[in-house]
């Protein structure tokens, strides 16, 4: 039994307790907002990044448009 503040934290301690140390600890149901979910949706919400990951990933998908097309306009003032 593992529980914390942070609601998605504890699944993902076990998780990964769980990789490091096979077959010796295994992810059974949780109870999330209020309500039992199963072995398949907690283990869905252990892999979930955590917070620094998604925005960094979100700030690559926001640069990756505009560095393109500074890319294309320097090739365009090369030709000229």
């Amino acid at each position: 039994m593992v529980y914390g503040a942070d609601q998605i934290a504890p699944a993902r301690e076990i998780y990964n307790f769980q990789k490091a140390h096979k077959g010796l600890l295994s992810i059974l149901g949780g109870i999330f907002e209020g309500k039992f979910v199963g072995a398949e949706k907690m283990m869905e919400m252990a892999t979930i990044p955590n917070k620094e990951v998604l925005l960094s990933k979100i700030a690559f998908l926001l640069k990756s448009p505009m560095q393109r097309l500074a890319i294309a306009v320097n090739e365009v003032t090369k030709k000229k």
